[in-house]
Parts: structure tokens; C-alpha cells; sequence
């Protein structure tokens, strides 16, 4: 993870407001009316409390208001389509995350797919999930806790967002990685069974630092591993999966931006430009960090190529583990 500082000096070219040359002057005069984000997440989600965070950054390098607009359901594709059926003129963008790319994996045929009709922006943030146990499984180790469960097989349940989920794809990518003998427990949505491993009607679970840290520091839950391949800064304590010898493993939740295909490149340039503008800000920096997270602002190719590689990884935990959804 960058520090504040570098992260800010490697986005210089962010920090200022959009200026075009004649070249990347858009065919017509953008943005003309307020930009609103149409998003996937419901109102006080990380993914919303994002967006809403560097709205009125966005309004004044825009010079237009910015409206958040949260329109979640069906996994993200009541948002999606909104999105695709509005004008492809910049004014209209898509807050997408992690489970709706986990979504266009499973249900290609369902919704907009993401790099096809839908064209990546930016990103906005990225955490890495962590790897949690309630206290009364007896591992303080990734490794113990693998140990543990082929030595106890049917001891240990990890909840999930419900089949197809993003925390579902990650236990069974570790369950895949170290045979590690584990039950799916289905929940409706991400962070629900958060609600039930702190009093130990499960014994294992996957979130962000941010929704870990006052269960772990309270003692309430205990955390073995981050699944990134480098330690967060906020709990350097926390060793890798790779460090606590069992196989790498990255899970990473990420939210981004997103325009339907056919919108003008000088516009998407645009509006990249001045979503790094936002997220680079000190202010949002510290908010991010703080959590574990980094913050984004890669270039709409940076972001597509990291979109590409993650869905491949996802298309083989599926097929590996025969997942399948209704």
C-alpha cells in the first residue's frame, strides 16, 4: 500500500482540474447537466458511503451537481440497466463493485456485462478480504485452522452472501487452495453473517478490515490472515496467506465506475480524470487507508485489465467447484 504522500505524487497528473487540448475536446460541450451515479449497493454501504464521500469533489471539478442515486436489487442489474438505458453521454455512470462482476461471471446472459456493454472508468477503493474465526475454534494460525478442520471434519461452517456471492467464491477458493473441510452457509446478503459469527453460530468468515477491526480488537472474533499479497498497513500484524504458509490467495473488494459502451472516449477521459481527482484528495485518502484499503484511480485500460484478471479467477473457482445459481 502506497503511503499518502507517494500516492499522491504518483497521481499527480490527477490532482489538477481536467484541462483539453483540441484533441481531447469532447465532440460536444460535457458535461452540460448534473452527473448522477447510479448505484448497486444500498444507502450506507461501504461502496455508497464511497461515492457520497467525493460527490461535491466531483461537482466542482465538473462544475455540475453530482447525484447519488443507489438502485440496488438482482445483484446489481436493476442498476446496471438503468444505466444502459440512459442516454451513453457521460451524464449517466454506473457505482459497480465486486459482486456484480462476480454476477456477470455466473449470469453472462442476465445483465450488461461489464468490459463488453458496460466500459470501465475507474476504480474508486480496493480492500482485501480477511480471513476470521470465533474464538472457540482453537487456531491462532491459518495454518492451525486448516489443521483443525481436516482433524474435525463437519467442525467448521463460513457464511456467505448467499450462493453465487463473492464471500462464497472466496471460501470455496481457500477450501480449494488448502482442503481445508468447511460448510457453506448461506446468508442474503454480504456482512449478514458477520451478525452470527460474533456469537459463534459460525466458525468462520470473510470481510474487510473495516467491519473486522472492533470485533477483532475487542476480542470477539480472531483474525488469521488477509488475503492480499502484501500486509495492510492498519494490522501489519496480520501475516499473508503466502506468509502463514498455506497457498496465496487474494480476494479483493473493489468498487468502481462505469459508462455504457458507445459513450465518447473524451468523455470517459474526462470523467476518469476527475475521479482520480476525488480519490486522491487527503481526505479520502485517510478514510480508505484507515481501513486497510487502497485507494484507486487507475486509467480505464489499467482498470479493465485488473477486472479481466480477477474474473478469470472467478470463471475457475466456479468451474472448479461446480458452483451454480438459479
Amino acid at each position: 500500500m502506497l503511503n499518502r504522500r507517494n500516492l499522491l505524487i504518483s497521481s499527480g497528473a490527477a490532482l489538477t482540474v481536467p484541462r483539453w487540448t483540441s484533441a481531447q475536446t469532447p465532440a460536444v460541450p460535457f458535461p452540460t447537466k448534473p452527473i448522477r451515479i447510479v448505484g448497486t449497493s444500498v444507502v450506507g454501504s461501504p461502496a455508497d458511503n464511497a461515492v457520497r464521500r467525493i460527490a461535491p469533489t466531483l461537482s466542482e471539478v465538473l462544475k455540475q451537481p453530482v447525484i447519488v442515486d443507489p438502485k440496488p436489487g438482482a445483484n446489481g442489474v436493476i442498476a446496471a440497466r438503468e444505466v444502459m438505458s440512459a442516454p451513453h453521454d457521460g451524464h449517466t455512470v454506473l457505482n459497480a463493485n465486486t459482486s456484480y462482476a462476480v454476477n456477470d461471471v455466473l449470469r453472462p446472459g442476465m445483465g450488461p456485462r461489464l468490459l463488453d456493454e458496460l466500459l470501465p472508468v475507474t476504480d474508486l477503493s480496493q480492500g482485501p478480504l480477511v480471513l476470521l474465526v470465533h474464538p472457540s475454534v482453537p487456531a491462532r494460525t491459518a495454518r492451525e485452522l486448516v489443521e483443525y478442520g481436516k482433524s474435525n471434519p463437519g467442525a467448521l461452517n463460513y457464511g456467505s452472501g448467499g450462493p453465487g456471492s463473492f464471500l462464497q467464491l472466496t471460501g470455496e477458493r481457500v477450501k480449494i487452495a488448502t482442503g481445508l473441510p468447511m460448510r457453506e452457509v448461506p446468508y442474503k446478503s454480504p456482512g449478514a453473517d458477520i451478525a452470527d459469527l460474533v456469537p459463534g453460530h459460525i466458525q468462520v468468515g470473510f470481510t474487510v478490515w473495516a467491519a473486522a477491526e472492533q470485533f477483532v480488537t475487542s476480542g470477539r472474533l480472531r483474525a488469521l490472515a488477509v488475503a492480499s499479497d502484501k500486509r495492510i498497513k492498519v494490522a501489519p500484524e496480520l501475516p499473508t496467506f503466502a506468509e502463514a504458509g498455506l497457498t496465496a490467495i487474494t480476494a479483493t473488494a473493489w468498487t468502481g465506475m462505469f459508462v455504457p459502451a458507445g459513450t465518447p472516449r473524451e468523455i470517459v477521459l474526462l470523467l476518469q480524470r476527475a475521479f482520480a481527482h476525488a480519490v486522491t484528495r487527503p481526505d479520502y485518502v485517510e478514510f480508505w487507508t484507515k481501513d486497510g484499503s487502497d485507494v484507486g484511480g487507475k486509467t480505464p485500460e489499467q482498470f479493465a485489465q485488473f477486472i479481466r484478471a480477477e474474473q478469470a479467477i472467478y470463471r475457475q473457482v466456479v468451474a472448479t467447484a461446480k458452483i451454480k445459481v438459479d
